[in-house]
């Protein structure tokens, strides 16, 4: 009886440390699980308010009329600190064509203010210091993964969400597809 109880224990364990190793592994290489926009995925721009590391709060309505990535991160995520070169150069690129990449920190206030000015980000960059979980969810990611980017269009039509750290030919297909559409 005794024995049982230790198999069930060590595979219980097993199952747990695999899915915890699997989900890491898919993150770190970058897997991208692109959400079809129907289900719990909205179809439009899901309205919420943060502060920036300044403390003025924002409103994603402010960035209505312009192309939206929307990007859910953390300082302390590798793949979310791998990426931000590439956001900041697509912000650079693309912003006169009406693009603005926001961020989402899913961190302290003071530890992304001082990783906003060691990665020079060019974009706003909007803290969450509390878990976030419902208004990720709102978005699509149910499961809190992080980096986790949505993509929007100028009218606040969701385009794409994407699980994991972007890669620049998958962004920028993205981009251009809302681009060639006006």
């Amino acid at each position: 009886m005794q024995k049982n109880k230790v198999i069930i224990a060590v595979v219980a364990a097993a199952l747990i440390a695999g899915v915890v190793v699997a989900r890491f592994i898919n993150t770190e290489n970058n897997t991208v699980a692109t959400v079809s926009t129907s289900g719990s995925v909205p179809t439009e721009m899901v309205e919420f308010s943060l502060p920036d590391t300044d403390g003025k709060v924002h409103n994603i309505n402010e960035w209505r009329g312009k192309i939206v990535v929307l990007n859910f991160w953390a300082t302390w995520c590798p793949p979310c600190r791998a990426e931000v070169p590439l956001f900041v150069d697509t912000q650079e690129k693309f912003r006169k064509d009406g693009l603005v990449i926001v961020g989402v920190a899913i961190d302290k206030k003071q530890d992304v203010a001082n990783f906003v000015d060691s990665y020079f980000i060019n974009y706003p960059v909007l803290v969450s210091e509390q878990d976030n979980t419902e208004l990720m969810a709102r978005y699509g990611n149910r499961i809190a993964t992080l980096p986790y980017s949505v993509v929007m269009d100028r009218k606040g039509k969701v385009i794409e969400t994407h699980a994991g750290a972007y890669k620049k030919d998958q962004l920028y297909s993205v981009l251009n597809k809302i681009l060639k559409a006006g």
